[in-house]
């Protein structure tokens, strides 16, 4: 039986959009999935922070702005990891440590006290820049702040250099939402007396590093894009389309693209990392930092090749207990290393590796982004950070890999 080509048109579009309703439907509630009790509130946040809500891994985690400065709300139920956890982008140059009394800690060297005695019965506050935390808790209006941020008996607030974050044991339930936005008003607040200390305009805040997630949107487009040039063309000059050829097998590795696999080499019982076999602490942090890859990363080695993306890989052998590091530069292998244990591989942007505090030796000039690897568990003196300057891979061991910058 013929039928016109329009009108096969018409129906494979309306399929596609069916599909993709339905998919969108499926995904939606696959997102919630474990989050459902505080979903509605979830929305509500991201639509006022202008933001997007997306899962990574168990946990959900929403993007967005407040009072202009990035922010990154993760909300989680995994063991070892804090059910409420705030980073907000601010204009902080010194590091300092909020924790409810009692909670033992090795952040910060000077424990600092405050004029407050209400505050300093709840809390305890450490800092490595006494100076300036001194300057900073008598401000008008800071320690009211802190101790909203500390309402829960397991809340900590964190100043890291460019950042605050605020981390509760676990998922404030009911009121998830007005919980978390008085937090955020508050963050903000603490933000603005930040701007007003010394050398505050020193700090580099650069925004968060949005994924848009446009793939179920592109994909409907595409599909009818392909499919009325399709039928169109069909319809004008058929063709014959040569089947495949028998037996013909791409080479499989558990999370490795087949191209990649290709330019390397002894990958039985190898596969790449996943979350599980991360330092929780390391991973953590990098997920604050708003980075959602694990076992391969691309980045740019080489600053001069604006559309090439270059691929490092964490590979796992469970067999042999090893971990491996591989960078592919340009489609070819420049790094092989296989290590006891690997906590972790993230990317530096080239624009923050200037503003390392180095351990070692400070390195030469970087071509291009660089890949930060954490070397032992819950050490954080453990970092090694790669790069290539002038064609040839460098090193250098930061002194503190947290005080790293990952957002570009």
């Amino acid at each position: 039986m013929y039928l016109n080509p329009v009108a096969i048109s018409i129906a494979i579009v309306a399929a596609v959009i069916f599909v993709g309703a339905f998919l969108a439907f499926f995904r939606d509630r696959k997102k919630y999935e474990g989050h459902r009790e505080y979903a509605a509130d979830a929305r509500i946040l991201a639509n006022r922070l202008n933001g997007e809500i997306f899962r990574d891994g168990e946990d959900l985690v929403i993007n967005g702005t407040q009072g202009r400065l990035p922010v990154v709300i993760r909300l989680s139920f995994a063991e070892n990891t804090p059910g409420l956890h705030i980073r907000m982008v601010a204009p902080a140059n010194f590091r300092m440590f909020v924790l409810p009394k009692g909670s033992r800690t090795t952040e910060g060297r000077v424990q600092v006290r405050t004029t407050d005695d209400s505050f300093e019965a709840r809390f305890v506050t450490r800092t490595d820049n006494p100076m300036q935390a001194k300057m900073y808790l008598g401000s008008k209006g800071v320690l009211p702040e802190l101790g909203k941020l500390g309402c829960s008996s397991k809340g900590f607030v964190t100043f890291t250099t460019g950042s605050i974050e605020q981390s509760e044991a676990l998922v404030p339930i009911p009121n998830t939402g007005q919980h978390v936005q008085e937090h955020l008003q508050s963050m903000e607040r603490l933000a603005k007396e930040l701007a007003r200390m010394p050398f505050a305009d020193r700090v580099e805040l650069k925004p968060l590093k949005r994924e848009r997630r446009l793939v179920l949107k592109v994909a409907i487009v595409g599909g009818i894009i392909a499919a009325l040039v399709g039928i169109i063309t069909a319809a004008q000059q058929p063709q014959e389309i040569p089947l495949p050829a028998v037996g013909s097998q791409a080479h499989v590795v558990e999370g490795v693209m087949p191209n990649d696999a290709l330019n390397m080499t002894q990958l039985t019982d190898w596969r790449a990392a996943t979350t599980a076999d991360l330092d929780p602490d390391a991973a953590a942090w990098a997920r604050g930092a708003g980075q959602k890859d694990t076992g391969r990363l691309t980045l740019n080695l080489n600053g001069s090749r604006k559309s090439t993306k270059d691929i490092a890989y964490l590979l796992v052998n469970e067999k042999d207990n090893q971990r491996r590091v591989v960078l592919l530069a340009d489609g070819k292998s420049q790094y092989d290393v296989k290590y006891p244990f690997m906590g972790l591989l993230a990317i530096v942007p080239k624009s923050n590796i200037s503003k390392i505090q180095w351990s070692s030796r400070t390195p030469e000039d970087p071509d291009g982004d660089a890949i930060l690897l954490v070397r032992k568990l819950q050490d954080r003196s453990s970092g090694l950070v790669l790069y290539f300057s002038d064609g040839k891979l460098v090193s250098g061991v930061p002194s503190d890999y947290q005080s790293i910058n990952l957002l570009e």
